[in-house]
């Protein structure tokens, strides 16, 4: 049978322990939010630049029909 003393080291051993895991997880954890922001922002911005070529298209598209239209006249 364990005493009591021992109990409690044990279980102190097991706080500490426990203690660390946490300490780790709480840095993965907070690592994965920083990489989701990154990951988030760079969406964001391919959005952007997708928006822009589809905009800079539009507007050949209007010059292009805007000079056959001319043309046709």
């Amino acid at each position: 049978m364990c005493s009591l003393v021992e109990r409690y080291r044990a279980l102190a051993d097991e706080n500490g322990r426990l203690r660390r895991e946490l300490e780790q997880r709480e840095g993965r954890v907070r690592t994965l939010d920083d990489q989701l922001l990154e990951m988030n922002q760079r969406r964001q911005d391919a959005a952007k630049r997708i928006d822009d070529l589809i905009a800079q298209i539009d507007q050949i598209d209007a010059r292009l029909e805007s000079a056959s239209g001319a043309r046709a006249d």
